[in-house]
C-alpha cells in the first residue's frame, strides 16, 4: 500500500475514537470501491455519501458513474456537488452513456492503472449493469479493490437468501469479479424506520454467511442514526438523501 493509504487508514483511526457512527470497518484498505446491487437497491445514494465521507481522508478520490442502466438516478447528476467537495466525477459522455455498448471514457483504465489513485464506482443495476466491468476485470486485482453489493430488503430479489444469492453470483459472472462484502440498504424511502433497517441487517447477515463475506456497513439515514447505533450490529454509513427523482 502507498504511503498516502496508510496515512488515510491512520487518520480514520483516530476519528474512530470520536465519531460514534463511524468506525473502521466503515473505510477499506482497498483503493477501489465497487458498488454493485439490484436494480433499486439505492446503490447511487450509498456510492455518493460513501465518496463524501471517504474525501476528507485522502488527497485526492474520483467517483467512476458507470451505470448504463438507470437514466434517472446516476452519481454524474451531482457533478456540481462532487466538485465543490473535490471529487473527480469520471462519466460516459452524452447520447454514448445510454448506447448498448458505450464509449467508457479512458479515465476508466487510468485509474485503475494508477497505484496512488483513489476511486469509488457506481455500478448499474443487476448483472445488465455490472457487465461494463467485465472490460476492466484484468485491471483489477484482488489486492487493490472491494466490490460491495447493496441489499434492500424492500425490493424485489433482496428480500430472501436465495434470491439475492443468485443475483450475487449473476453479478460475479458478468463482471468475473468477486463481491467481497455487503451492504444494508434497507429502507422504504421516508417510511423507513428501525425495525426495517434490524430487518434488513438480519438479512444481510443471512446473505454474508451463506457466500462468505462480512456485512460492511449499515447505511442509514441521518434521522435515523442516533437510534440505530445503539442496535445494530455492523459500523453506520449516515446517509443524506442527494438523488432526487425528476419529479422532485
Amino acid at each position: 500500500m502507498s504511503l498516502m493509504g496508510r496515512k488515510w487508514l491512520a487518520n480514520i483511526g483516530r476519528d474512530c475514537g470520536r465519531k460514534k457512527g463511524l468506525t473502521a470497518l466503515l473505510f477499506t484498505e482497498k483503493r477501489i470501491v465497487l458498488f454493485v446491487g439490484g436494480y433499486g437497491s439505492g446503490k447511487t445514494e450509498v456510492a455518493v455519501n460513501y465518496a463524501l465521507q471517504s474525501r476528507p481522508h485522502v488527497s485526492s478520490l474520483a467517483i467512476a458513474d458507470l451505470d448504463i442502466v438507470n437514466p434517472y438516478f446516476r452519481s454524474r447528476e451531482r457533478q456540481q456537488l462532487m466538485k465543490e467537495a473535490g471529487i473527480r466525477v469520471i462519466a460516459p459522455a452524452g447520447a454514448l452513456a445510454t448506447a448498448d455498448l458505450p464509449a467508457l471514457p479512458p479515465e476508466v483504465a487510468g485509474v485503475l492503472q494508477n497505484p496512488d489513485s483513489y476511486a469509488v464506482f457506481d455500478i448499474g443495476g443487476d448483472d445488465v449493469g455490472a457487465r461494463v466491468l467485465g472490460r476492466y476485470s484484468k485491471m483489477l486485482h484482488p489486492e487493490e479493490y472491494d466490490m460491495w453489493f447493496v441489499v434492500n430488503a424492500s425490493r424485489p430479489f433482496s428480500q430472501a437468501v436465495e434470491p439475492a444469492v443468485t443475483l450475487i453470483r449473476s453479478i460475479e459472472n458478468t463482471s468475473r469479479l468477486r463481491v467481497t462484502g455487503l451492504v444494508n440498504n434497507t429502507n422504504l424511502m421516508q417510511y423507513t424506520d428501525l425495525s426495517l433497517l434490524q430487518k434488513g441487517e438480519r438479512l444481510a447477515h443471512a446473505i454474508g454467511e451463506a457466500i462468505g463475506v462480512p456485512l460492511i456497513l449499515n447505511a442509514v439515514a441521518y434521522d435515523l442514526v442516533e437510534q440505530a447505533t445503539v442496535v445494530m450490529s455492523a459500523p453506520i454509513l449516515p446517509l443524506s438523501l442527494y438523488m432526487k427523482r425528476p419529479w422532485e
